[in-house]
């Protein structure tokens, strides 16, 4: 495996290129921008895809999802069950 020190989108990059995905998610990104097209290929383990969003709807829905291949284990750090008290918050 590559020792590589950076933030975890480009780590996940570098190592995308080695082994197998374990989870996708997808994030919807909201604009008022008209978005043409999309782009599923040539950024590694991301994808950006268009919903196809329509002008002047009343409802929100968002113009593109951010996919991305989960390649690295990312565990959520123990932040400890006292971390937001309401003691230690002065």
């Amino acid at each position: 495996m590559i020792n590589i020190i950076g933030p975890f989108a480009y780590e996940n990059w570098i190592v995308s290129e080695e082994g197998e995905s374990s989870v996708a998610f997808e994030y919807p990104l909201f604009t008022d921008a008209r978005i043409i097209g999309e782009i599923r290929d040539g950024l590694g383990p991301y994808e950006f895809l268009n919903t196809v969003a329509q002008p002047n709807q009343r409802k929100y829905h968002p113009s593109l999802i951010l996919r991305s291949q989960e390649y690295l284990d990312n565990p959520l750090p123990d932040i400890g069950y006292y971390a937001y008290s309401r003691r230690n918050i002065r």
